[in-house]
């Protein structure tokens, strides 16, 4: 149930994130391409940032990312703790459940699978919103890096975007790289 929770919070995230995705007032209109190494402040991974995406916003567990020029986000939640009863494919199941209770509008394009982002496994999909006349991809993915560790990551695009930013968007999920999982598993445990 504690996991069911926890998803369903993402996804509200999520949601959020799909309907401010037009009205982002704080961060500035990036027009030169940008190449650099983000490292998240507490929850020890580092991202390769390339092209016009930036930071928009973090947080003790979160990271959004967004492209301004094509109207897209990445966004990254870390959840620490708890026992790994779900199977990655029950995971990408549960996940779908909630979408689908949250979201009316929803297509699965591509059917969960496993994988590896990075060096980490996964498992990742992709669906469509329609909100409004407008139309978004979603690529969902679950990043498992250690026990008791997992990264949620959403990549939300419109439909019609170019491949070379759905290519940089994917290039920076596959970029993650988590310096200490111990670590970071440690500090949660001391929480």
């Amino acid at each position: 149930m504690k996991k069911r929770n926890i998803v369903g919070i993402w996804l509200l995230i999520l949601i959020s994130l799909i309907i401010l995705a037009n009205i982002l007032p704080t961060v500035k209109n990036i027009n030169k391409n940008q190449n650099y190494v983000y490292e998240h402040p507490q929850d020890k991974y580092t991202i390769n940032i390339t092209g016009l995406w930036q930071v928009y916003s973090e947080g003790k567990t979160s990271l959004t990312l967004v492209n301004l020029d094509n109207d897209s986000t990445i966004t990254f939640n870390l959840e620490v703790g708890g026992y790994d009863y779900l199977s990655p494919e029950d995971s990408a199941k549960e996940l779908l459940n909630h979408m689908g209770d949250k979201i009316k509008d929803i297509k699965v394009i591509e059917k969960p699978a496993q994988g590896i982002i990075g060096t980490y496994k996964s498992i990742a999909m992709i669906v469509q919103y329609n909100q409004g006349a407008n139309s978004f991809y979603g690529e969902e993915a679950i990043i498992h890096p250690n026990e008791g560790i997992r990264l949620y990551v959403s990549f939300i695009y419109p439909k019609n975007s170019k491949s070379e930013i759905i290519k940089e968007g994917e290039t920076i999920i596959q970029s993650v790289q988590f310096t200490n999982t111990e670590d970071l598993y440690a500090k949660f445990m001391q929480q």
